[in-house]
């Protein structure tokens, strides 16, 4: 596939990239609440505490896992979003008007603003899964010294 210059056409590929990463966020997101779908009734119902334990800790690195994914794939979005920013203003630069693009998506000023909302939210689910993990490590270490102490928490010197 070539553009109208006769050169490879790198926009078409790399916009199929991006929007193949892009939409593999709603995997991960689906992946954390699989987990917590299924480890959190089993922690609350199950009363051996090594088994909840084990739950627990398993759910705490799913997750830190799944956290440390998408941090890197959002970096790889970012990364693509720029190479097609830079390649709009490439083709915005050329001479010849009738070969110039008729819309600038990624290298629009309008689109940066949209882009920054977005990592707005995605800051704010990455927040969200990092308290979640913390909270499946507090809860699986908490319930195991509960259950290890008779119901009692006991500090001694």
């Amino acid at each position: 596939m070539q553009n109208q210059l006769g050169e490879p056409n790198q926009w078409a590929g790399l916009a199929t990239i991006y929007s193949q990463q892009a939409n593999r966020r709603l995997t991960r997101i689906g992946s954390l609440i699989f987990i917590d779908s299924v480890a959190g009734p089993a922690a609350y119902t199950i009363t051996d505490r090594d088994r909840v334990l084990a739950i627990c800790v398993a759910a705490f690195f799913a997750h830190l896992f799944i956290i440390l994914w998408a941090y890197l794939a959002e970096r790889r979005i970012r990364f693509w979003r720029k190479k097609l920013a830079e390649l709009e203003r490439l083709d915005l630069d050329n001479a010849d008007a009738e070969k110039r693009p008729r819309i600038a998506v990624f290298s629009d000023p309008e689109y940066r603003i949209l882009r920054r909302r977005s990592n707005v939210f995605h800051g704010i689910l990455l927040l969200f899964g990092i308290i979640v993990t913390a909270w499946w490590l507090a809860y699986g270490v908490t319930r195991y010294v509960h259950q290890y102490t008779g119901g009692a928490y006991v500090f001694t010197d």
